[in-house]
């Protein structure tokens, strides 16, 4: 259980929910986890109870054991004027596990440079980050 605020998995148990996958129980042994169902959904519960979905689980990329919420960092980048679509996705990385790789479409009137990208998808990771190998512009 997560305190107030907390980001984390959404779980859900009760009789409600499916006891299991049809006859998968692979499935259904990767679903549920001391009989609570991992719904891969995101979120929080703010202080007056309400649950937040903020993204899926399989979104999230995991880089040096630090969470990056591809939505996050989605929003940041799209959020530039000269930034039409954007999708960011892990890229597998030996040590690190993976890394952030933002697909970036220009915009109009205003297009973006490929360094306004790069800078945008950069400032979610560290100063060694080599942006401009990781990013693809279109």
């Amino acid at each position: 259980m997560y305190p107030t605020g907390g980001v984390g998995e959404i779980v859900f148990k009760g009789p409600n929910v499916i006891a299991g996958y049809w006859n998968d129980p692979a499935a259904t042994a990767a679903a549920f986890l001391d009989g609570w169902f991992r719904s891969g959904d995101i979120g929080y519960v703010d202080d007056d109870g309400m649950l937040f979905v903020v993204d899926r689980l399989k979104d999230v990329i995991i880089r040096g054991g630090q969470n990056i919420y591809c939505a996050e960092v989605e929003a940041a980048i799209q959020g530039h004027p000269g930034i039409a679509e954007v999708a960011v996705v892990g890229l597998a990385h030996p040590t690190l596990g993976e890394e952030v790789v933002a697909v970036v479409v220009a915009g109009l009137p205003a297009p973006a440079s490929e360094g306004v990208a790069f800078t945008l998808a950069g400032s979610f990771t560290d100063p060694e980050f080599n942006a401009k190998e990781k990013a693809f512009y279109y």
